[in-house]
């Protein structure tokens, strides 16, 4: 096949891991002998591609650059709408493709779609996260509030909405992400949820051992914004140090996002007197030297998370993992069996699950042995691809 990826980012560009997963995708269907061509925005156009086998065309505009909160403008809208429509049009004339592969459309606009549906292609779907969402904005009710966004999108422009888009190939990565597009619209049938997976070859079991006392060293990987719950895991460890002031712990944080949010945890783990890093963002393939540096993954979101390949990497290094489970991750996760579970903002909810991993023995193991297991039995990237590969292909033979 030959194939067409439209993705707002794509590596080394990326805010998270649903990028860095897009590469990955890509390049596998590349070496089963597919020809791929991915288009995708010009954020950041001006620092040099890596080498690739495949082309990536950087020639899209975004509405606002991701590094501005998004505010909307509607005649700017339409303005790129058009502008990304006619980019992709250009690009579907000279590549060809047989279908097109919708990752990411936020703040691309649906142009590059309507190209697509304007040559007569079919578009196949990976739902991500819920930002499809934006495109289908629901009557405002009384207070009137957005009356005119769904004024547009409904009657005066409904090409920037999803007006006559066919979501038939589609595949959507938990049943919670599932539930909550059709909670709000868009409805997709069960079979349509497609788990992801990671690339067992980046990550090995670094850790066999976890009987010695010594500094204990926990990991926070993921966007630093307040709905991410990092001030919960900073909260918790204050009160583990207060109450076993003689025991080290150490903290690494590794992500970017809110600026005030990064400086308000700063401020914390310094009010906790908590040995804190904060690196920023790491390059995705030092994360495996990051997880054998350290002994549990903490993740302590607050909203409820599309999926977790957070987690699965970190399971996949031998890592036991501390997490909550109000989203897609609960669809692997098993409090007690492979994690240990707390709850949204509760912080001694978490400051008891570091002690249980700590104190009873042989939990640490078992829960790594059994995280491990999980990985390796179901949530590869093989898989996932394969999944994914049956999509295209049938939405090229249902077009013929």
């Amino acid at each position: 096949m030959r194939v067409l990826i439209l993705s707002n980012l794509y590596p080394p560009h990326v805010l998270g891991g649903y990028e860095i997963l897009c590469e990955q995708v890509v390049r596998r269907l590349v070496d089963r002998g597919h020809e791929v061509e991915v288009l995708t925005s010009q954020h950041q156009s001006t620092i040099a591609d890596p080498a690739v086998f495949y082309r990536v065309r950087r020639e899209l505009n975004l509405v606002v650059p991701f590094e501005r909160a998004y505010t909307e403008d509607r005649a700017h809208l339409r303005s790129v709408h058009g502008k990304n429509q006619a980019v992709a049009a250009e690009v579907l004339r000279s590549f060809g493709p047989d279908v097109v592969f919708a990752w990411s459309q936020l703040r691309i606009t649906m142009g590059p779609v309507r190209a697509a549906l304007a040559a007569g292609l079919p578009v196949a779907w990976a739902f991500n996260d819920a930002n499809i969402l934006s495109y289908l904005p629901r009557f405002p009710g009384i207070a009137l509030r957005g009356a005119g966004r769904w004024l547009s999108f409904r009657f005066l422009h409904p090409e920037l909405g999803l007006r006559g888009i066919s979501f038939r190939h589609a595949r959507v990565i938990s049943e919670k992400l599932r539930i909550e597009l059709a909670d709000r619209g868009l409805t997709l049938p069960r079979e349509a949820v497609l788990h992801q997976g990671i690339d067992l070859g980046q990550f090995s079991r670094s850790r066999t051992d976890f009987s010695v006392e010594k500094q204990r060293r926990f990991l926070y990987i993921g966007q630093l914004h307040h709905y991410k719950g990092v001030h919960t895991l900073l909260d918790a460890i204050g009160k583990l140090k207060r109450r076993q002031p003689t025991k080290p712990i150490r903290l690494t944080v590794v992500g970017d996002g809110d600026a005030d949010y990064r400086q308000q945890l700063e401020q914390r783990a310094h009010s906790h007197e908590i040995d804190a890093q904060f690196l920023g963002r790491v390059p995705h393939h030092q994360i495996p030297l990051l997880h054998r540096d350290h002994d549990a993954l903490v993740f302590p979101s607050i909203w409820n998370e599309p999926f977790g390949l957070t987690h699965l990497e970190a399971m996949a290094s031998g890592l036991p993992v501390i997490s909550t489970l109000n989203g897609g991750q609960s669809e692997f996760l098993r409090d007690g069996v492979n994690c240990l579970a707390f709850a949204p903002e509760d912080s001694d909810g978490l400051a008891a699950s570091i002690e249980r991993l700590f104190s009873e023995p042989g939990l640490a193991q078992r829960l790594a042995d059994e995280g491990y297991q999980t990985v390796v039995n179901g949530y590869s990237i093989e898989g996932y691809v394969d999944g994914l590969e049956g999509m295209l292909r049938d939405a090229v033979g249902a077009h013929r």
